[in-house]
């Protein structure tokens, strides 16, 4: 699918020139009623989740923990070879 944007004029929607359409091709037009500005905002974590919510395509957005109230985790100690060591001489 080919999009492309034009200008009103009348009745007519122009065209670049650069855009060849046969004759007689059928086309879908799509009015934009509003312009989309674009602010450092509109570019935030937020406003995009927010926009998913509003959309559908995400139901909830909660904000990470705050630092004094995650966990800790602390690695685990692991006797024998590194499992990278083991996934090669498997594969060998």
């Amino acid at each position: 699918m080919l999009v492309v944007r034009g200008v009103v004029k009348g009745r007519t929607v122009l065209l670049p020139d650069s855009i060849q359409l046969t004759e007689g091709a059928e086309v879908e037009v799509r009015v934009r009623t509003e312009r989309r500005k674009y602010t450092p905002s509109a570019f935030s974590e937020k406003a995009f989740k927010e926009k998913l919510i509003e959309i559908g395509l995400l139901k909830e957005w909660r904000l990470p923990g705050d630092a004094k109230t995650r966990t800790v985790r602390i690695p685990a100690e692991i006797q024998g070879r590194p499992l990278s060591e083991l996934i090669i001489a498997e594969r060998r």
